[in-house]
C-alpha cells in the first residue's frame, strides 16, 4: 500500500484518484476549486481532504498533479505555498497534466535542485477510461525510477508506456493528440 497525495480532482482527476483508492492505497487530496460532489465521493471512498499543500505532503510517498495547464502546475510546484516551498522533500512527484514539454523540463530542474524525482506522465483517452482505469499513460523521467511509480500508474491506466527522459511523456501526448486529430479528419 502506498501513500499518495493527489492535487487536482476535476473531471479526470477525481476518477483517477478513486482508482488509486480502490486498489488499496491511502490517498489525500488537495484542490481549492474542488466540486462538492467530487470531494464527497473521494471522502466516502476513504480519502482525506487537505486544506493545504503542506498538509497533503505530511506522509505522502507520491504526489500526483492533474491540473488544467502549465501555469497551474508551475504555481502548485513553485508558487508561494507550492510543493518546493515545503520542508518535506522525500517523495516522488508525478505530473499527469497535459502541459508543454518545455514546462515539464523546467519544472523538473527545480525538483532536481531539491533532490526530488519528477516524472511527466500525461494521460490519453476519455473520461470513461479514467473511470474504468484504462487510460493510456505516457511517462517521461529517469528509467531507473520508473519501476518505483509503475504500480501507482497502473491503478489508473491499462497501458503505461515509458517514453524516455523528462519531457518525453509530454512530447508523446502532443503526438498522440495530433494523430487523433488527423485520423478523425480523414474518417
Amino acid at each position: 500500500m502506498s501513500k499518495v497525495g493527489f492535487i487536482g480532482v476535476g473531471t479526470m482527476g477525481c476518477p483517477m484518484a478513486s482508482n488509486i483508492i480502490s486498489k488499496g492505497n491511502d490517498l489525500k487530496f488537495y484542490d481549492p476549486y474542488v466540486h462538492d460532489e467530487n470531494k464527497s465521493k473521494l471522502e466516502n471512498l476513504g480519502a482525506q481532504y487537505c486544506t493545504s499543500i503542506k498538509d497533503l505532503l505530511d506522509d505522502s510517498e507520491f504526489v500526483i498533479t492533474m491540473l488544467p495547464n502549465g501555469n497551474n502546475v508551475k504555481d502548485v510546484c513553485m508558487g508561494e505555498d507550492g510543493l518546493l516551498k515545503q520542508d518535506k522533500k522525500d517523495y516522488i512527484h508525478i505530473d499527469m497534466s497535459t502541459i508543454l514539454p518545455a514546462d515539464s523540463i523546467a519544472i523538473n530542474k527545480q525538483f532536481e535542485s531539491h533532490n526530488i524525482k519528477m516524472f511527466d506522465a500525461p494521460v490519453a483517452r476519455l473520461v470513461n477510461n479514467a473511470i474504468d482505469g484504462t487510460l493510456l499513460i505516457m511517462v517521461g523521467g529517469s528509467l531507473d525510477g520508473f519501476s518505483k511509480i509503475e504500480e501507482i500508474l497502473k491503478c489508473m491506466g491499462s497501458d503505461v508506456v515509458y517514453c524516455g527522459p523528462i519531457g518525453s511523456g509530454s512530447k508523446m501526448k502532443i503526438i498522440n493528440n495530433y494523430m487523433a486529430i488527423v485520423s478523425n479528419k480523414r474518417a
